[in-house]
């Protein structure tokens, strides 16, 4: 019997998890990989490079189900560091343009949800993320 195949990107945790993230009241998203608008914003996160070679806005996109977003597909496509002379040339891509001009203007519908899960901005008792790791019947927090 085949396997029932997940038939669209919307319907993965992620994406539920960031629609629930922005239904919270008083939600606000500050993302890492973009220039801080003031002094006491978050830690900014710097672009990365997969080990295939291709830049991405940072290392949480570096991971199997955010490189099938329709969205990171778009960007994917002209981000093959050995297709340049420097970054800023990718960076000044259209694709990177259209992804930087949606996080600044919080175009949410066209923002990754991975981008929503790790650059909303933490209050209160959620201002220090922690991260559980499991492998087999071990598990870990960790706080970022």
């Amino acid at each position: 019997m085949p396997s029932k195949k997940i038939d669209s990107y919307d319907k993965r945790a992620k994406d539920i998890k960031a629609k629930k993230m922005i239904e919270k009241e008083g939600f606000e998203l500050e993302p890492r990989c973009m220039p801080p608008k003031d002094k006491d914003s978050e830690r900014r996160q710097q672009v990365a490079v997969t080990n295939r070679g291709q830049l991405v806005p940072c290392c949480w996109m570096d991971q199997k189900e955010v490189l099938s977003h329709p969205e990171m597909i778009k960007m994917l496509k002209v981000s093959n560091v050995a297709d340049y002379d420097t970054i800023d040339e990718i960076l000044l891509t259209d694709e990177w343009q259209e992804f930087a001009k949606n996080l600044e203007q919080r175009n949410l519908d066209k923002i990754m949800p991975v981008c929503i899960i790790h650059c909303a901005k933490r209050k209160g008792r959620d201002r220090q993320k922690i991260e559980t790791y499991t492998l087999g019947e071990l598990t870990r927090e960790v706080k970022a």
